[in-house]
C-alpha cells in the first residue's frame, strides 16, 4: 500500500454516509479480509474477502462538497455492488492504517450507537421520511412486494394517514431529495436492481438482492404491513417443519412454522407474523 500522508475523513464522515447499521457489519472485515490496499490523492481501492471464493474489488472516489461535506462514490464487485460493508471496511481500514489500531475497539460501537440514536432523533425532526409496505404474495402472486410511500412527520410521530405514493427512485439515486436518508438509498439501490415490478404496481423481491432490501428496510424501523399502525420488527429464525395436507384425492406438501404465521420466499423462505409484528427467517 502507498501510505497516505493524511485522509481527510474520519470515521464520523464514513458513518454519515454509510449509516451505523452498515459500519456494524463491516466491522468483522476490517482488520483481517481488506488487502492490497492503496491510497493515491482521493482514490481508494482495495480487495476484500467476502464470503464468495473470490475476493470482491472495491473502488472508491472521496471528495468534498462546498460546504466541506464528505462524500464518497464507493463500487463494489459484490451482489450489493454500491456503498456496502465492504466498502465501509476498506475506509475503515484506510484509517486504521493511518492511525493503527486493532479492528474497530468497543468505544468505537459505543459512540456508533450514539450515534444511531442522534440520528434517528434527526430523523423525527425531519417534515417527511420514506416508508415502505410489505404485501406477502396471495392468491396466485408469487412475488412478494414492497411499496413506497412520502409521510409526513407529526409531534407524535409518523402521520400514516398523510401517505402519497412514492416511486421515483431513478431521480433519488441521482439527486437525494430530503426525505431520502442515507439508510434509504442503499435500500433503493437493491430494488432499482429487481427485475420485475415497477411503480404503482410495487417493486417485487426475490433473490439476494430483495433478501438485503427487505433485512435493511425492516431494521430502518419504517417497514410495516396493512391495516397495521406499528413497524415490523425483526423476529427470530422458526423452525418449520414439512406435512402432507390432502385435497381431494391428492395430497400436497405443506410448509408449517410455530408459531403459526404466513410464509413467503426469497431466495430463501421468510415468515411474517402479523399478531406479533414480527418478519423473520425460516430454518
Amino acid at each position: 500500500m502507498t501510505r497516505p500522508i493524511h485522509l481527510p475523513f474520519t470515521l464520523a464522515d464514513i458513518t454519515d454516509y454509510f449509516g451505523a447499521h452498515e459500519i456494524k457489519k463491516a466491522q468483522p472485515y476490517i482488520r483481517n479480509a481488506v488487502r492490497l490496499l492503496h491510497v493515491e490523492n482521493s482514490y481508494i481501492n482495495a480487495e476484500v474477502q467476502g464470503t464468495a471464493r473470490t475476493p470482491y474489488d472495491v473502488h472508491i472516489n472521496f471528495y468534498h462538497d462546498t460546504g466541506d461535506k464528505v462524500f464518497f462514490d464507493a463500487e463494489c464487485s459484490c451482489p450489493v455492488g454500491y456503498q456496502c460493508k465492504h466498502a465501509a471496511a476498506t475506509l475503515i481500514a484506510a484509517l486504521n492504517y493511518q492511525h493503527p489500531i486493532p479492528g474497530v475497539p468497543p468505544e468505537t460501537l459505543a459512540w456508533l450507537d450514539q450515534w444511531q440514536q442522534s440520528t434517528t432523533n434527526a430523523a423525527r425532526a425531519m417534515k417527511e421520511v420514506l416508508v415502505y409496505l410489505l404485501r406477502p404474495p396471495s392468491g396466485r402472486e408469487l412475488l412478494a412486494k414492497v411499496y413506497l410511500y412520502k409521510v409526513r412527520v407529526g409531534k407524535d410521530g409518523l402521520i400514516l394517514e398523510s401517505a402519497n405514493a412514492w416511486y421515483n427512485i431513478d431521480g433519488a439515486l441521482r439527486k437525494p431529495p430530503r426525505f431520502v436518508q442515507q439508510a434509504d438509498l442503499t435500500i433503493l439501490h437493491l430494488i432499482n436492481h429487481q427485475p420485475f415490478g415497477f411503480g404503482y404496481s410495487g417493486f417485487s423481491l426475490e433473490n439476494d438482492l430483495g433478501e438485503m432490501a427487505l433485512d435493511l428496510m425492516r431494521d430502518t424501523g419504517r417497514l410495516y404491513i396493512e391495516e397495521s399502525h406499528t413497524p415490523l420488527k425483526r423476529g427470530a429464525d422458526r423452525a418449520a417443519r414439512l406435512q402432507w395436507r390432502r385435497e381431494g384425492s391428492t395430497l400436497r406438501p405443506e410448509l408449517l412454522v410455530e408459531p403459526a404465521a404466513k410464509l413467503f420466499a426469497l431466495s430463501a423462505f421468510w415468515y411474517l407474523d402479523a399478531r406479533t409484528g414480527e418478519l423473520g427467517r425460516v430454518n
